[in-house]
């Protein structure tokens, strides 16, 4: 396993992350964009 193979998953793991903050806090600072506060099923 190389730094490249690391990267690469991380990369890819970040791309389709889901944060999950309390209310009030946000992860703009981190480059992770909001979405709906609530979503229907």
């Amino acid at each position: 396993m190389t730094v490249a193979d690391v990267h690469a998953v991380a990369v890819e793991a970040m791309g389709s992350a889901l944060l999950q903050l309390p209310s009030g806090h946000q992860a703009d600072w981190a480059r992770f964009a909001p979405i709906a506060e609530f979503l229907s099923s």
